[in-house]
């Protein structure tokens, strides 16, 4: 399915992979997010949500390999602020 998402919008124009996560998803999310890197290595994967806002701390520490940021809390103005700065950005 990631293939195929990748092949269709092409994967070059794919920079960053925005996932929502809850609690309930939060697993799903993670096989989503390793799924993009596997086939697009240099896609940065943003997460959000309600789950990435409470266990930030976890997530970096034990899947940094896949979650390269998390935007904690209501995510609308710094998501909008990192999309418009990067690549000037330090992450």
């Amino acid at each position: 399915c990631i293939s195929k998402i990748s092949n269709e919008v092409g994967a070059s124009s794919l920079t960053f992979i925005g996932i929502t996560t809850t609690t309930a998803t939060y697993q799903t999310a993670l096989f989503v997010a390793k799924s993009f890197k596997k086939f697009l290595p240099k896609c940065i994967v943003i997460f959000g949500g309600p789950h990435a806002t409470a266990d930030y701390k976890t997530i970096l520490k034990y899947h940094k390999d896949v979650v390269d940021i998390i935007v904690i809390g209501e995510g609308e103005k710094s998501l909008n602020y990192l999309l418009q700065n990067y690549p000037k950005l330090e992450l």
